[in-house]
């Protein structure tokens, strides 16, 4: 099974969207250590082509330079189609699971 592929969007040419619809997700909790790069292109994938709600903790993800974090956060903010009413943004320790 391969679940998370070898690319920026974990979406592509791998089986998370079935492992996650096996399951009944409807929000998910992105991380990383690329917010321009993994983070951006997987979190955008599950909000304007899956539909999920995505919960982005600010103190859990980074990228090599301010400038690409911060305009990642904001390439959120702008997405066409209404997915960016889709995106919240938090911290790790606020959120819970049930």
């Amino acid at each position: 099974m391969n679940i998370y592929p070898d690319a920026f969007d974990k979406f592509v040419d791998g089986e998370l969207q079935a492992w996650l619809k096996d399951r009944g997700a409807k929000t998910l909790v992105i991380t990383g250590s690329s917010t321009n790069a993994a983070v951006l292109y997987t979190a955008t994938s599950a909000a304007r082509m899956h539909r999920y709600n995505v919960v982005i903790p600010m103190d859990g993800v980074n990228a090599a330079t301010q400038y690409e974090h911060e305009y990642s956060l904001h390439q959120f903010t702008v997405l066409p189609s209404e997915a960016n009413k889709l995106f919240q943004f938090t911290r790790l320790s606020m959120i819970k699971f049930q």
